[in-house]
Parts: structure tokens; C-alpha cells; sequence
């Protein structure tokens, strides 16, 4: 018996213990399938929360370790706000808030008034993090971006890019309704002292803060908002007159909790 199988027997035992034949309540046949006993186990009894860093993909069938958001959020150190869309010259693009996109009609982009801006919270950390959208509905989700390439890189010169997205969150995993090639990436948020968002490619990733541009047409309901790590090759290739300007993401505290802290501090 493998590592994960041991472990799992040993939570299943103690899980048996207190809630009193649980093992006996699955269907015979997962019951004998290690494979869909080991995912009613994980449905059933989430692993704890881990402090390491690693980083897998939104909705990739690879196990992601759960970050200090979404349903498990400790209120007391959370700041919770909506996040503001400025472009140069300090021009005002108003708030991230869903609606109708150059890509979906049921994505997040900029042009949301302060009351139609979607409501999101953060847990102050020196390490990357997720950002979790406060849903009416209850449903939980977090922020992040969807590549459109198969295999984004940073490197300068290239023209990759992805696009800010709502990632459904699922336990263990996270799940974007953009229909791209690329990975989805949700644990990659910094806030910094003076509240403005950055964006990085993954954990792992040199920690150089890759770049918003929004796609300013008025044909749609909300203006789209791309993330790049080249910024000069991304406005060469998508830039005026295609309609792309290069904009910085604000978040704006709405409600303060006495933690206080921001996203630098350790």
C-alpha cells in the first residue's frame, strides 16, 4: 500500500470511529475501486490546510492544495473591498464587475460602477495568495487568469497573455469556464502597501510582477482585462488602434477587520 493509500486508511479509520460507518454507507463498488474510494474520501474529508508553496493550475485533474481562501478564510485577518481599474493619466475605468466580455457574457472585466463591483476578500500574506469573490448566492470564488497558450512563459519578447477570470472553488481544486488551451492560475496575487494588485505567473515563478492592459470598446458590457508579462511586445502586437491601454488594478477597502496589515508585511 502506497503513501496516499496509507494515509487515506488511516483518515478513513479515524473518520469510521467518529462518525459510525461511513465506509459501510458507500456503494459496493467504490467500496472496491481504490480510485473512487480515494475520491469519496476527498469529497467527504478535505486534507488540512498546507503552508507550502506549491502552485498547480485551476481545474487541472492534478491535486491543488487548498490556499487560505475561499470557505476557509479566518474573517478576523481578512480585508475585504472591491477592486479599482486606473489607466494613465489616472483616467478612471471604474470597478472589476461581471458582465459581457470581448470573451464571454459571463466574465469579469472593468467599467462596473462602485454598487455593480464584484466584492472580494484577501488574507494579508507575504507569500502569493488568492483572492476570493464574495458571491450573494454563496457560491465560492476565487480570481484569477486563464492563458491562452498551451505553455505561457515570462520571458522577454514574448507575446503570451491571459485574462482575468472567476475560478470556481471546488476544495481542492479550481475551475474557470474560459475555454483556452492555457493553464488557469488562481494562487498569484500580491497586494501591496499601498493596495495595488500584482500579478505573477505561478509560486514557482521569478517574482517579477507581470502587467494588466484592458480592452477598451464600448460594444461590450464590461471591458475585458488581459495579463502579460512583456508589456512593451504585448502593445506592439495588441496595442492602438486594436483598443488595449495598459491599466493598474487598486484594491479599496470597503470594510477594514482590525488585522490591518498588508500584503508585504510577514
Amino acid at each position: 500500500m502506497g503513501t496516499n493509500a496509507k494515509n487515506l486508511f488511516k483518515l478513513l479509520t479515524r473518520q469510521h470511529m467518529r462518525q459510525g460507518g461511513y465506509y459501510e454507507s458507500l456503494e459496493p463498488e467504490v467500496q472496491c475501486d481504490w480510485r473512487l474510494l480515494r475520491k469519496a474520501l476527498l469529497a467527504r474529508y478535505p486534507p488540512p490546510d498546507s503552508d507550502e508553496d506549491e502552485t498547480q493550475p485551476g481545474g487541472s485533474s492534478t491535486e491543488q492544495k487548498p490556499a487560505p481562501t475561499g470557505p476557509h478564510v479566518p474573517q478576523r485577518n481578512a480585508r475585504i473591498g472591491r477592486i479599482k481599474v486606473i489607466g494613465a493619466n489616472s483616467s478612471d475605468f471604474g470597478y472589476l464587475g461581471d458582465g459581457k466580455t470581448c470573451y464571454s457574457s459571463t466574465g469579469i472585466g472593468a467599467g462596473a460602477s462602485a454598487t455593480e463591483a464584484i466584492s472580494v476578500c484577501y488574507v494579508p500574506t507575504s507569500k502569493l495568495g488568492e483572492i476570493e469573490i464574495q458571491r450573494s448566492d454563496g457560491q465560492p470564488q476565487v480570481l484569477g487568469v486563464h492563458w491562452r497558450q498551451p505553455s505561457p512563459t515570462t520571458e522577454i519578447g514574448s507575446a503570451h497573455y491571459s485574462t482575468i477570470s472567476a475560478f470556481n472553488y471546488e476544495g481542492l481544486y479550481r475551475s474557470s469556464k474560459m475555454e483556452w488551451a492555457g493553464p488557469g492560475y488562481t494562487r498569484i496575487w500580491r497586494v501591496m502597501a499601498d493596495n495595488a494588485l500584482c500579478a505573477h505567473l505561478e509560486d514557482r515563478a521569478p517574482r517579477n510582477a507581470l502587467h494588466f492592459f484592458m480592452f477598451n470598446r464600448s460594444e461590450h458590457q464590461r471591458y475585458a482585462v488581459d495579463v502579460a508579462a512583456d508589456a512593451g511586445t504585448f502593445m506592439t502586437k495588441y496595442g492602438p488602434p486594436g483598443g488595449w491601454t495598459p491599466v493598474k488594478l487598486l484594491f479599496e477597502p470597503v470594510i477594514q477587520t482590525p488585522c490591518g496589515r498588508s500584503a508585504d508585511d510577514a
